[in-house]
């Protein structure tokens, strides 16, 4: 006969009563478990990490690095020109091109890096102990690779587009998440201002290759 598992609950009354489960609804129920917590943790769209679980990571992320003494790196990875995508060719291929980009920073991204949608076009990458110029590196081989993706849609021409990156490094002290985002979205700002499709890192005495 097949294995059982038995659980012992106990009732209001003086008696015990055995409660006997199925494996397999043992099983269906875990598995609906983690569904539901991949599905609470992930954007719908891109089923990258969404903001609210991105901020989460690296706020526990922040706080190992600064009592180990070790850097930390966050970009801010952002579609240019992405509303004219929209405006020319429909929302239906934005999505397209969200995935493609999505996909394209999920392969660039080292197993232990979490890559997140903040909303809109715009990623961020959590690169724990990663200094400014790795980081910086990482961020060109992901903005290049991008450039290089061709979206091939039903009876148009391969549509490709480009990204804007932001870089800001923690030092390994104490720190501030929100201040470390603020920083690589000046640098980003400052990235779109040059000309878009480029990299920028938010410390100014560092200027990336």
């Amino acid at each position: 006969c097949s294995a059982i598992v038995v659980a012992v609950l106990w009732a209001a009354s003086p008696f015990l009563m055995l409660a006997v489960t199925p494996p397999v609804l043992l099983l269906q129920r875990s598995l609906l478990h983690a569904d539901l917590l991949h599905a609470a943790r992930s954007d719908a769209k891109t089923r990258l990490a969404n903001a609210a679980y991105w901020r989460q990571v690296a706020e526990r992320e922040i706080s190992r690095a600064a009592r180990a003494g070790r850097p930390l790196s966050v970009l801010l990875v952002d579609i240019d020109h992405f509303k004219q995508v929209n405006d020319r060719f429909g929302h239906l291929i934005g999505d397209v091109i969200l995935l493609a980009v999505a996909d394209t920073l999920r392969a660039a991204a080292r197993p232990r890096d979490l890559v997140g949608r903040f909303g809109g076009e715009e990623f961020v990458i959590l690169l724990a102990e990663v200094g400014r110029e790795h980081a910086v590196d990482i961020a060109e081989r992901i903005r290049r690779q991008v450039a290089a993706t061709h979206c091939r849609l039903d009876g148009r021409p391969p549509l490709s587009v480009t990204v804007s990156v932001g870089v800001a490094t923690h030092h390994g002290t104490a720190g501030d998440l929100s201040a470390l985002i603020a920083r690589a979205d000046t640098a980003l700002y400052r990235a779109k201002a040059d000309g878009r499709n480029r990299v920028r890192l938010a410390d100014p005495l560092c200027t990336p290759a």
